[in-house]
């Protein structure tokens, strides 16, 4: 192993303060990679660190290494657990941290030596408690690639913090979703309180965006926000990641991080800004999955009316056409189908479909919604005149014109 006594100390610096700063590092099987990550960390020119290492389980020799750095470095304390996830992981490290500001590196990444640094003299210039910097996408054999903050760099509090963070935390662009500000935990820096009091809220079962559940809550909650146009933080992109690979749960993921960011953005937000955003960005990320778990490259997607569509009821889906089954899939995911109709269900059928003819919404006892999935308004208003000749009530049915998302964009169809 490389020696690492030269980054022990750090380099000088004119930025000797008092306040320390904690960086939690999560740790599950990263040995080829944990090195450079920990000579970056060690090397900071902001001296006055606190190094908490989370060993969340690893099986392969990354506890080991913990171990090494720690007996290498007074500044370094290591947390063995068993496995948990990366959240449960930042949560046992932020239980232990004692700086009056926290950061998490990942150890299969590294940041520039002055990072911390830099950070760490905005917030106490802004008297900030979040401070954002971007990062720099580092792909084997491509050329790195910067990811700065979309807001433009300054101090935001008050006013301006609603005026222009608010509404651009998700903005549509291009064919993706961008943030604002980075939603990387990582590119970072945290008034410990302001982490622990969103940081805990996070539920241990989000492996997918589980930054996002964090660090929007925390812009939400912050007095005061520094965005820099600063790169710091070299974010590694691994082939063999298991991030990288398809989740059989990647739906109830993404409907678990709506859950979590809900309730924070109608709270600080009543007007629905916020809201109305994340559930445009849940929806897109809704129809990525799916497109991707069906091996859709091309086909587009009809996207199901999750606004007007309580979460868990039972309802029943009429149409089993291109939007109907575009529908199915995405609301068999987050509530209860519980019939699935069309006028002439034989084709459905005969493709593997569990879809009935209308009469059989006469055996149905109670439901909450029948969800109309076509495209053309004056057939949707003929099954309407339909379902209330079946004694269907009026404010159970409900149709809207679809929205088609095509390679990334909405439209009207």
């Amino acid at each position: 192993m490389v020696s690492i006594s030269k980054f022990i100390h750090g380099r000088k610096t004119d930025c000797d303060l008092d306040k320390l700063i904690s960086i939690i590092i999560p740790v599950y099987n990263v040995a080829p990679y944990i090195h450079r990550c920990m000579e970056s960390v060690l090397g900071q020119t902001y001296r006055n660190l606190e190094i908490i290492l989370v060993n969340d389980g690893s099986t392969d020799r990354s506890g080991e290494l913990c171990d090494f750095y720690q007996s290498a470095d007074l500044r370094v304390k290591v947390i063995h657990k068993k496995n948990g996830g990366q959240v449960s992981a930042k949560k046992k490290g932020l239980e232990v941290a004692s700086g009056s500001h926290v950061g998490y590196v990942d150890p299969d990444d590294w940041i520039d030596l002055d990072m911390y640094e830099g950070l760490m003299k905005l917030a106490i210039q802004h008297q900030a408690d979040f401070i954002a910097c971007g990062y720099i996408k580092e792909e084997e054999d491509q050329v790195s690639v910067e990811v700065k903050n979309r807001i433009p760099k300054g101090i935001y509090s008050g006013k301006n913090l609603k005026d222009i963070i608010y509404p651009n935390m998700f903005k549509f662009q291009s064919e993706s979703f961008l943030d604002g500000i980075v939603s990387s935990g990582c590119s970072k820096l945290y008034e410990k309180e302001l982490l622990i009091q969103n940081q805990f809220k996070v539920d241990d079962q989000l492996q997918i965006n589980e930054d996002v559940a964090c660090v929007y809550p925390c812009v939400l909650n912050a007095k005061k926000v520094y965005v820099t146009d600063k790169c710091y933080y070299h974010y590694r992109i691994r082939s063999d990641s298991t991030m990288r690979g398809r989740r059989t749960d990647e739906l109830h993921q993404i409907f678990l991080l709506r859950n979590q960011l809900e309730s924070c953005f109608l709270k600080n937000e009543p007007t629905g800004i916020l809201h109305e955003q994340l559930e445009a960005f849940i929806q897109w990320l809704s129809v990525v999955s799916l497109k991707k778990q069906l091996g859709l490259k091309t086909s587009a997607m009809y996207l199901f009316p999750y606004r007007h569509i309580e979460k868990n009821s039972a309802i029943i889906l009429w149409g089993a056409g291109s939007v109907g089954q575009s529908y199915y899939y995405q609301a068999s995911h987050y509530c209860k189908i519980s019939l699935w109709i069309d006028s002439s269900p034989e084709p459905a059928v005969q493709n593997g479909l569990n879809v009935f003819p209308p009469e059989k919404i006469k055996e149905l006892v109670s439901f909450d919604k029948v969800v109309i999935a076509m495209n053309d308004e004056k057939i949707a208003n003929t099954i309407n005149e339909q379902l209330l000749s079946m004694g269907v009530e009026k404010n159970k049915i409900f149709w809207q014109k679809p929205v088609i998302e095509k390679q990334g964009f909405f439209f009207l169809n």
